[in-house]
């Protein structure tokens, strides 16, 4: 049972590291919650927000996905460096005392990100996937990961692959934190 609950207690941690799972509209800044809160059409903007967000949300985590099962399967620079980016940096979070402490520097960390994560996703898979609310990424029977990853151009493909390892980097440090203070 201990191992049990210490692999909840790690997915938990590593869940945290995830940007979308810190902020709940990472591109959101005062403008948006201004305009929100003096619109007639909250409902409108909820649903509308919410689509884009998981839209990009889920593009984030295929891409993660992707990335991890192909840096084992065959060496592709931009994958070897994502996985690489799990054990980068300093060990643990030197100043967390208790679990309490770990969850405030990894979502303190994820949130911070999370608006360039963002910006990244919405660069690397375009207007229609990211910026549509019409469109629905789950529903899309024509999108394959590896297509899009195919066709990033260089700069954008480098841009991903440093801001995804920047959230690699802060999960394996929260990860190995995690299991230290278990």
């Amino acid at each position: 049972w201990g191992y049990r609950f210490a692999a909840w207690a790690l997915h938990y941690i590593e869940d945290l590291g995830q940007p979308y799972h810190s902020k709940a509209v990472p591109s959101a800044g005062m403008g948006y919650y201004l305009k929100f809160a003096v619109s007639g059409e909250k409902e409108k903007i909820k649903r509308e927000t919410t689509q884009l967000v998981s839209n990009r949300h889920y593009a984030y985590e295929d891409f993660v996905a992707y990335g991890v099962q192909q840096s084992y399967m065959e060496k592709v620079e931009l994958f070897e460096k994502l996985a690489a980016s799990l054990s980068r940096g300093p060990l643990y979070f030197d100043r967390v005392k208790d679990v309490r402490g770990l969850i405030k520097e990894v979502t303190r960390a994820s949130a911070a990100h999370a608006p360039k994560i963002d910006a990244a996703i919405i660069q690397a898979y375009g207007p229609k996937r990211t910026q549509d609310p019409s469109y629905d990424l789950e529903k899309d029977s024509d999108y394959k990961i590896q297509a899009v990853v195919e066709g990033l151009s260089p700069a954008v493909a480098t841009l991903i692959l440093e801001e995804t390892s920047r959230d690699f980097e802060v999960t394996g440090r929260a990860a190995r934190t995690m299991l230290k203070l278990i």
